[in-house]
This record gives structure tokens, C-alpha cells and sequence, in this order.
């Protein structure tokens, strides 16, 4: 894997970290586990933002969305065609990420972070601090 800056890439050192505010709790938890992380990690600590579709906070032009296949960020998502979830959609702890461009008013470019169930996506949560240099 390279960390290397490109275009198509996302600074996740100075992303916020959005979430929908009725996904699972254990998700949430994970979520303030990955901004303790990240903190450790780059000496910043990203804001955890969670909205739901008709919340009318803002969010910086980069940001890490995270949520499980049902959560309604997700669902929106994927009703657009903007992440595709039918590789994981029914099936048991999987998660997978992808890099998109203008998933929600105001956010230029994310990266999305999708688990199967609330355990794939608090496994993608840790997957995602460990790749990025923190020991589970």
C-alpha cells in the first residue's frame, strides 16, 4: 500500500470523520477509538460529525464517511450509485472502502468506509487506523 499524496486521494490526517447519528452505537464507539488514533498519530484530532441527511451542519471539503450498509448516509449513497454495496449487502462482517467524489453537498471528495453489518464496519474502522500506522 502507498501513502503517497495523489489526486484521487483523501488527507484523512485532516478529514472530518462523518457518521450517521442513528447508526450503530458500536459504531460510534469505534468512530471516537480511530479520532484517538488518528490524533496519536498525526498530533490533530478530526472532528467526528454526526449528521443525518437533513441536517444542515456543514463539513469540510474532505472527509472519512463511515457507516454500515443500512445507515442512511450509506443508503443514500448507493440509491445515487455513488458507492455500490452489493458485494457486501447481506453478508456477515465484511466491509470495503472507496474513494468518491462528491458524495454530499459541501464535501469535494471522501473516503467511505462501508461494513456489511455493525461488526464489518467497526472491523473496517480498526482496518483502517492500522493501515494508517496504529497498533490494534
Amino acid at each position: 500500500m502507498d501513502f503517497a499524496a495523489r489526486n484521487e486521494s483523501v488527507d484523512i490526517g485532516r478529514a472530518t470523520i462523518v457518521a450517521d447519528a442513528n447508526d450503530y452505537v458500536g459504531v460510534h464507539i469505534a468512530l471516537k477509538s480511530l479520532a484517538n488514533d488518528l490524533e496519536q498519530i498525526t498530533g490533530t484530532r478530526p472532528a467526528i460529525r454526526n449528521l443525518t441527511l437533513n441536517s444542515t451542519q456543514s463539513v469540510p471539503a474532505a472527509s472519512l464517511i463511515v457507516g454500515s450498509v443500512n445507515s442512511t448516509l450509506i443508503r443514500s449513497l448507493s440509491a445515487r450509485g455513488i458507492v455500490d454495496v452489493s458485494d457486501i449487502e447481506g453478508r456477515w462482517e465484511m466491509f470495503k472502502t472507496a474513494v468518491v467524489e462528491k458524495p454530499f453537498a459541501g464535501i469535494n471528495r471522501a473516503l467511505v468506509v462501508t461494513g456489511s453489518d455493525k461488526r464489518g464496519t467497526i472491523f473496517g474502522i480498526h482496518t483502517l487506523a492500522e493501515q494508517s500506522g496504529q497498533s490494534p
